[in-house]
């Protein structure tokens, strides 16, 4: 296996922060089609994990790291567009957050915006175990 210096770990994060940088209009493929976006983000991160996983050399990194990027890039546009259904009023949880909002007294926006967040808590923690799951089977 190859021992990564501390410099080609830095360019390597800045590769993916470069590539994100230059691909951030990509996000606009979620407006366009969110089944494609989606399915491009994550096989973007899936090539980025398996391409990082089996890396010998620094160039599988390099492509893990660009990969990565534009994985990003598409993601953000689909975060958006989530953040946005879950506030709207008339959004999947208006109805329901209207009426816990009678029941409770806590404003319908406040129970929406938990919901978002809790949402993302438990997708964020979800993607970090499958993450170690992939990296621990490939690695």
């Amino acid at each position: 296996t190859h021992t990564l210096s501390d410099i080609e770990v830095a360019q390597t994060l800045a590769e993916i922060g470069i590539t994100y940088l230059l691909t951030f209009w990509l996000s606009d493929v979620s407006l366009a089609n969110r089944r494609l976006a989606t399915f491009l983000a994550v096989t973007l991160f899936v090539m980025g994990y398996f391409s990082l996983g089996l890396a010998k050399r620094i160039h599988g990194i390099h492509f893990a790291a660009v990969c990565f990027g534009i994985g990003e890039a598409i993601y953000t546009g689909l975060e958006d567009l989530l953040e946005r259904d879950y506030l709207r009023q008339d959004g999947p949880l208006g109805e329901l957050s209207a009426k816990m909002e009678q029941h409770y007294g806590v404003p319908a926006e406040d129970i929406r915006h938990q919901v978002m967040y809790k949402t993302t808590h438990v997708c964020l923690q979800g993607s970090i175990i499958l993450v170690s799951i992939m990296l621990g089977v490939i690695g």
